[in-house]
């Protein structure tokens, strides 16, 4: 399990360093594609997103091809 003080440099990181750069975070590491999962309640919106496009969709999970 991940310790208190390790979780909230996680968190810094992701919230100072990738976030802001998400784009070219993704390219970075040669992410295509990116999966939504229906069943459980997330903050990820990749339909409000400019540079993904749905690609496959049905009652579990959603596919989106990042362009």
């Amino acid at each position: 399990m991940l310790s208190y003080t390790r979780l909230v440099n996680l968190y810094n990181k992701y919230s100072n360093d990738i976030k802001k750069n998400i784009e070219t975070q993704l390219k970075k590491f040669n992410v295509n594609y990116a999966i939504k999962d229906k069943k459980y309640p997330s903050a990820f919106r990749p339909d409000l997103l400019p540079h993904f496009t749905r690609v496959y969709d049905d009652e579990n999970f959603a596919i989106y091809k990042i362009n």
